[in-house]
């Protein structure tokens, strides 16, 4: 339940902040349409972080949700590519240094 709630909430926080930020006129004009937006994204993301048996999908599931509650903070001030990528690679970034980065540093003597 508590996963939910925070998935939902941030997710409607990104997606409004989003949609009013950048004045995205067909989601403005159509209010319902920005919780519809809001129910996909949240309903995805929670099937990926509890139902996904690839680590991966759950891990990328996340990390979304995460980067999305820091990313709402940057919509405003920064351009709307910019949001995407960052929302797509830091997820990557986390995935590589816990599953790669552990590795690297147990081969080369630093644990």
């Amino acid at each position: 339940m508590l996963l939910a709630i925070v998935v939902i909430s941030s997710t409607f926080f990104y997606v409004t902040t989003y949609v009013y930020g950048y004045e995205i006129k067909p989601l403005i004009n159509y209010p319902l349409s920005t919780i519809v937006v809001t129910a996909v994204i949240s309903a995805l993301i929670m099937y990926a972080a509890i139902r996904a048996r690839n680590t991966v999908i759950r891990a990328l599931a996340i990390g979304s949700y995460s980067s999305m509650a820091g990313g709402v903070i940057f919509t405003i001030a920064l351009p709307a590519w910019t949001l995407v990528l960052l929302l797509i690679a830091l997820p990557l970034y986390d995935i590589v240094m816990v599953y790669r980065g552990a590795t690297w540093q147990v081969s080369h003597g630093a644990l």
